[in-house]
């Protein structure tokens, strides 16, 4: 039977996920023609962070009576600046060399370091250049500025089963009326676009209240969602269209459910092949360095066949040489700032380095109690 954790106890599934994630927001960047609505992939990242980052505060909670808000964002920080700084400098440096494409610097890199590119672009479609894939990093940050905040009040975290659900309504339903009303850039504003991270946060809350339906865990559900979901990105159905964002989130919350409930289901098994595990392990880094080069080619004119090969070629070198040198040693600095267990059903144990769950990853250890 395929291993669906590594021997350290990693799950590796939502690796799998991740990779799938970040292949699709790839490919439609690089204008493959089976990946029309890849940029739903960014959705099912924002589902995925929901889940486990919400998941880890609320077991550390549950063990030690409080939420570090200090250790929290030192850690996300430590995860997510250094390579967040390597490619604004590859920016920087490709933007002074474009033949067309450039000019943006001046204000795209405030705008990226100080995560508002969301709103940036909402104005300005065009105004982050090289650094155009940043706007949904903005997005997450923003969100998870405020949401330790949520949690550590014990009426709102005791409460979440009852009011994630409306929140999630009324962040869809702000983001379907104002695409009516105000235009397509509402998709980019973080109370209208959150409702993939709540999704998340809602499957995490349920999963320790036992509350997930045991039909989430049926084979066929996955399968479904699988289909569904794979369609909207292979397709491009809804691309344009909020209620596409909100399908996807759904299948991909809907999904990491059956994982929860699944663990060793044929799902889990599939997803967990590893090439699958690692893209999914360096999918940040991957996210991060492909988009300015693509720009920067299309810009000198070169073909496309070219510009796919050149960008495969060196994302896979920026990325490993970004996980190697500079991602993997920091997670190790990270440990200083607490560790923590993320507990799921049936007295299973998830237990994360505290911000490889930034990455995507997740340990289970069937040898703790």
């Amino acid at each position: 039977m395929k291993r669906t954790h590594g021997s350290s106890g990693r799950w590796l599934a939502l690796d799998g996920i991740r990779a799938l994630a970040v292949l699709a927001v790839v490919g439609v960047h690089l204008g493959f023609g089976f990946t029309q609505g890849g940029g739903y992939g960014v959705d099912v990242f924002f589902v995925l962070s929901g889940f486990l980052i919400t998941g880890l505060l609320l077991d550390e909670e549950a063990k030690t009576g409080t939420i570090s808000r200090k250790a929290f964002y030192a850690r996300r920080a430590l995860r997510l600046l250094p390579p967040l700084a390597i490619v604004i400098v590859l920016s920087v440096a490709l933007d002074l060399t474009a033949t067309r494409g450039g000019g943006h610097m001046l204000t795209a890199v405030p705008a990226t370091l100080f995560y508002v590119g969301n709103w940036v672009v909402s104005f300005n479609s065009q105004a982050l250049g090289f650094l155009g894939q940043t706007w949904s990093l903005a997005i997450e940050e923003q969100f998870y500025l405020l949401w330790p905040l949520v949690l550590v009040v014990p009426r709102l975290r005791q409460s979440m089963h009852r009011w994630l659900p409306w929140a999630i309504l009324v962040s869809f339903g702000g983001r379907a009326i104002g695409e009516v009303f105000i235009g397509s850039q509402v998709s980019v504003w973080t109370p209208l676009r959150a409702d993939g991270l709540l999704l998340g946060a809602l499957v995490a809350v349920q999963a320790r209240r036992g509350g997930l339906p045991s039909w989430m865990g049926r084979p066929l559900i996955a399968g479904v969602v699988t289909v569904v979901g794979g369609v909207l990105v292979v397709r491009g159905y809804l691309a344009k269209d909020g209620i596409g964002l909100f399908v996807i989130a759904v299948c991909a919350s809907t999904l990491i459910a059956h994982l929860v409930l699944r663990t060793d289901g044929i799902a889990a098994r599939i997803l967990s092949v590893k090439p699958l595990v690692i893209i999914g392990r360096v999918s940040y880094g991957i996210y991060l360095y492909h988009y300015a080069i693509i720009l920067w080619l299309e810009g000198k004119n070169v073909s496309g066949t070219q510009v796919r090969l050149i960008t495969i070629a060196f994302t896979a070198a920026m990325t490993t040489a970004s996980w190697l040198l500079v991602e993997q040693p920091l997670l190790r600095v990270k440990h200083r700032f607490g560790r923590t267990e993320l507990r799921l059903p049936e007295g299973s144990i998830v237990d994360p380095d505290p911000d490889e769950v930034d990455s995507g990853s997740v340990r289970l250890n069937p040898e703790m109690p």
